[in-house]
């Protein structure tokens, strides 16, 4: 959010109308400022109100300038974790297919284990059954 305008100081503080002055050889018109003194000086407050704001605008340009580059860099960042997103999921499926394959092989050979096992007590008993 932009910082409010500063007030912009005179650039030349107003003489006090009776500091220095004869208060017989005074008038209204002497004791006033100058209009052209006035007009000098509310030309250099604007000169010096457009130079704050062209400051505020170069500041503002120059931080639109890093946050278009953040932008770009949070892009690439999101472009990579998409990439990042798809290379997981397809070594988490590649890794749910070993394991239903390790699975498959474990009840296999546990079915081998157990046949060989009715095998061997079948032999056994058809030995017993000999003598």
């Amino acid at each position: 959010m932009a910082a409010p305008l500063k007030p912009v100081p005179d650039p030349e503080p107003e003489p006090s109308g009776s500091a220095g002055a004869d208060d017989s050889a005074g008038t209204a018109g002497e004791s006033a400022p100058d209009a052209a003194v006035l007009a000098e000086r509310r030309a250099r407050r604007a000169e010096l109100a457009e130079k704050e704001l062209r400051e505020r605008l170069a500041g503002a340009e120059e931080r639109i300038a890093e946050l278009e580059l953040v932008a770009e860099e949070s892009e690439r960042a999101r472009a990579d974790l998409q990439a990042r997103r798809r290379r997981d999921a397809e070594l988490a499926s590649l890794v749910g297919e070993a394991a239903s394959a390790v699975a498959a092989a474990r009840l296999a050979v546990d079915r081998e284990i157990h046949a060989r096992q009715a095998a061997e007590a079948a032999l056994a008993a058809e030995r017993i059954g000999r003598e």
